[in-house]
């Protein structure tokens, strides 16, 4: 007979599932596997009141999918208190889950990592978004859920409805045409954006991008349907526009991970770095 195992939903703490549950378990045969799985959401119940700082110092990318392993961290033991110490800080503006300083002594500070990018390969169900919640169970005991396939930030009205730039109009595509220096496996080549761009006149460009020749590298796009702003967005604005657009065209960076949390349509010249499962959003 097959056993089935209920599971606490999400803001419930185990323990406190358990008081409601374990009379009942006493008076019935209760397999290993469930008795081990009711012990050890005792133990993470009692972890419930850690803090933990958050630490990582990669690309906006990365950071973006730290803030969805922040929010479930919180959605499944909102008792545990967090904070952050990443690059792109401004991508945790008005976020309602962090609020620890990231120098807070009282806090364990967790070094954060996505390893299972190492299996992408082999399994078509590890994506991007399940890597930093696997390194935090792995890290801390917990069993941290996914419970939104897509990054967690945080727009006021006021971002959300005032235009980025003066020359902006009212509907356009956000485009990248370049990305790190460090992965050319992810860029495309000047002439075919060029042919993308010029193929679609009715559609208005916005070319965005780091003007940071140390680290990335971006060709320019000249079109009259495309309006140049490389080097002139910040993160926040960047999450901005990306919010008032119809949309994003792009390799695999950081952009088609904005689009998704906005759900905007996303078209991604995906190069052979990762597997296309590993990052694809919908």
């Amino acid at each position: 007979m097959k056993e089935e195992v209920t599971i606490p939903p999400p803001g419930t703490s185990p323990g406190g599932f358990l008081v409601t549950t374990t009379m009942k378990c006493l008076n019935e045969q209760t397999s290993d596997k469930v008795v081990e799985w009711m012990v050890k959401s005792e133990e993470i119940h009692k972890l419930n009141k850690h803090k933990y700082i958050l630490k990582n110092f990669q690309s906006p990318g990365d950071i973006l999918m730290l803030t969805a392993c922040a929010r479930d961290i919180k959605k499944w033991y909102p008792d545990i208190e967090l904070g952050v110490d990443t690059n792109s800080s401004d991508l945790w503006g008005n976020n309602p889950n962090i609020t620890l300083d990231k120098d807070d002594p009282t806090a364990e500070k967790l070094d954060m990592h996505y390893d299972i990018i190492n299996q992408s390969g082999q399994n078509t169900d590890c994506h991007f978004v399940h890597g930093f919640i696997h390194d935090f169970n792995t890290k801390t005991g917990c069993m941290v859920k996914l419970t939104n396939f897509k990054a967690d930030v945080y727009l006021t009205e006021e971002e959300k409805s005032t235009p980025v730039f003066e020359d902006q109009p009212d509907e356009f595509v956000v485009f990248i045409a370049g990305g790190k220096d460090d992965y050319k496996t992810k860029w495309w080549w000047k002439e075919a954006w060029n042919e993308v761009i010029t193929e679609c006149p009715d559609l208005q460009f916005i070319q965005v991008g780091k003007n940071d020749e140390k680290s990335h590298s971006h060709d320019r796009i000249e079109a009259d349907n495309c309006i140049n702003k490389l080097g002139k967005t910040d993160i926040r604005q960047l999450l901005r526009l990306v919010y008032q657009s119809s949309g994003t065209l792009s390799v695999v960076t950081a952009l088609m991970h904005m689009a998704a949390i906005f759900d905007k349509h996303a078209a991604v010249i995906a190069g052979g770095h990762e597997p296309w499962w590993w990052e694809k959003e919908s």
